[in-house]
């Protein structure tokens, strides 16, 4: 479980991470969805994108991820007056992607990591994904893998920044796989 109590980071909001529960289910599904369209609402159809959140962010899909005990899927919530304890973002990792070719790849994937637009670029994805990582670590994971959009740009150079390196031998049609070795 990571992290075993809520991590907390001292801003002008208090940012909390968290392991997702049952309850954060209609407000993953909202972040996701303001994510997606933020994201790639300018190079993919909206019926794929309406499809793909449909399928991907159902209650029962969520529910089954958020239980699995072979993940770790987790949430920054805010907890400023305002909000009341908002979810502001989430990220889920484990084991890799069950893969049709036999390409080599890492033997876990980041699965998810999105956070809302307006709380991009502060530096809460790189601590959320260190969170992730930390999970990883105690698994005895040496390497993952991370899947990005060829044309999502910001999220390449965030990888970048974040120690990946893209095998593009591993790439699928329009993904990217991106691939980071963890330190013990």
């Amino acid at each position: 479980m990571a992290p075993d109590k809520p991590t907390t980071r001292p801003d002008a909001q208090t940012l909390r991470i968290v392991v997702a529960q049952p309850e954060d289910i209609p407000a993953l599904q909202a972040t996701a969805a303001a994510s997606w369209w933020a994201t790639y609402g300018d190079y993919l159809s909206a019926s794929y994108i309406e499809d793909f959140l449909a399928r991907a962010y159902s209650k029962t899909r969520l529910l089954a991820q958020i239980t699995d005990t072979k993940s770790c899927f987790l949430v920054v919530k805010c907890s400023d007056a305002q909000d009341g304890g908002a979810l502001i973002g989430f990220g889920q990792a484990g084991p890799c992607f069950v893969r049709e070719d036999n390409a080599p790849v890492a033997p876990a994937d980041l699965h998810r990591l999105y956070l809302l637009p307006a709380w991009q670029g502060r530096g809460i994805g790189a601590w959320l994904l260190g969170e992730l990582e930390t999970w990883l670590r105690r698994r005895a994971y040496p390497i993952y893998g991370a899947y990005v959009h060829e044309r999502n740009q910001p999220a390449q150079r965030f990888y970048a920044r974040q120690g990946f390196t893209r095998k593009p031998e591993c790439d699928v049609k329009d993904e990217w796989y991106l691939v980071k070795p963890l330190a013990p």
